[in-house]
């Protein structure tokens, strides 16, 4: 899921995750939903670009073939570039080698929270229309699908096409690809033109936006004074307290091989500027603070872990922080292999309107 407001190289890259400097302070699991949703759909999402990519340079050769080529191209070393690291390139060699792509995107939607019906029904009930919403960075749809219960069309939008090519089939949803390339005037003239968009949605994402610039966008669409932006993304996870502890412990392996990007996330948007009026649904300073309860199993859980960015940048530097001792020692915290357990992600949102 990623979206063309991306900080410093206008679009969005969110497979990092930000570690609070004092580990006292960090609780369990921080982030456990972006390696699954955002590290592990980017680099699936970016396999089948790959390929198809391929496939059209051998059979036509053409010039907008090479055009889309230089495209992904830049969108991958600007990646590469924030990351500090090839995890992509070795994760994507890695499903092509064993022929488990297929196999790793269930185990990783297995271990992904699904977003409840609740939150888009508060949503619908504090816009004044429904006629057009927009969801930013949308991936595989799960977000724009939830959107369009209550909305006659919804405009789902990724600077990835490889992701759009995961993105779930609605009849109200329209998928749209919006490369790096596009300037903000070409954006809102796509979307839908000034002042036409009644709810605008960024899940787990805004954090790696260039805000100011997204906020321009999002005024001058957003219908006023009815229409609203919604923010939310997740952290923690909550198991048990026998599997919470162990958790930590090894959590605090995986310190040292963060990135250093994501700390709204640790702050639950606290620290978000967002110059938005309050609908009742979190404002600045102050975000909602909401639970998503996910059935999830073991196996599940572990491709989340290995899907960790922390993790793939250890391995580039020969530390495995998931080695046979330490994954067993999980396993029996957990309750066994096949147990499949109820877990709590700790979510939060910001809402609001458009100041007038």
């Amino acid at each position: 899921m990623t979206s063309c407001f991306r900080s410093g190289g206008n679009s969005c890259c969110k497979s990092s995750i930000a570690i609070l400097n004092q580990a006292s302070k960090v609780t369990i699991f921080p982030l456990v939903s972006i390696t699954t949703s955002l590290v592990a759909e980017e680099n699936t999402a970016k396999r089948i670009s790959e390929q198809q990519q391929k496939s059209d340079n051998s059979e036509k050769g053409t010039s907008k073939n090479k055009e889309t080529d230089e495209l992904v191209h830049e969108e991958a070393v600007l990646e590469n570039l924030e990351k500090g690291s090839a995890e992509n390139d070795e994760t994507k060699e890695s499903a092509s080698e064993d022929g488990l792509f297929d196999k790793q995107a269930a185990i990783y939607l297995d271990a992904r929270p699904t977003y409840p019906k609740e939150w888009y029904s508060m949503l619908a009930e504090r816009t004044s229309n429904h006629s057009l919403a927009w969801d930013v960075g949308t991936g595989n749809g799960q977000a724009a699908i939830g959107v369009a219960e209550h909305y006659e069309q919804v405009i789902g939008t990724d600077v990835s096409e490889g992701q759009l090519k995961y993105a779930v089939p609605h009849p109200k949803v329209r998928y749209i690809h919006t490369p790096l390339s596009m300037s903000d005037d070409e954006l809102v003239t796509l979307i839908g033109d000034e002042g036409t968009v009644d709810l605008i949605t960024v899940a787990q994402a805004v954090h790696w936006f260039d805000l100011p610039r997204f906020y321009s966008v999002v005024t001058r669409l957003l219908r006023k004074p009815g229409g609203v932006l919604a923010l939310w993304g997740y952290k923690d996870i909550k198991v048990s307290p026998t599997f919470d502890t162990a958790g930590l412990r090894w959590f605090q392996t995986t310190l040292p091989y963060w990135n250093s990007k994501v700390q709204h996330v640790y702050d639950d948007y606290r620290t978000l500027p967002f110059p938005f009026k309050s609908v009742g649904l979190g404002s600045e300073g102050n975000p909602l603070l909401l639970d998503i309860p996910k059935e999830v199993s073991f196996e599940g859980y572990l491709g989340f872990l290995r899907s960790w960015s922390a993790v793939v940048t250890a391995k580039e530097q020969g530390v495995d922080l998931l080695p046979e001792g330490v994954v067993k020692e999980l396993e029996t915290a957990w309750g066994g292999a096949k147990l499949v357990r109820t877990v709590v992600y700790k979510a939060f949102m910001l809402a609001g309107k458009v100041m007038v």
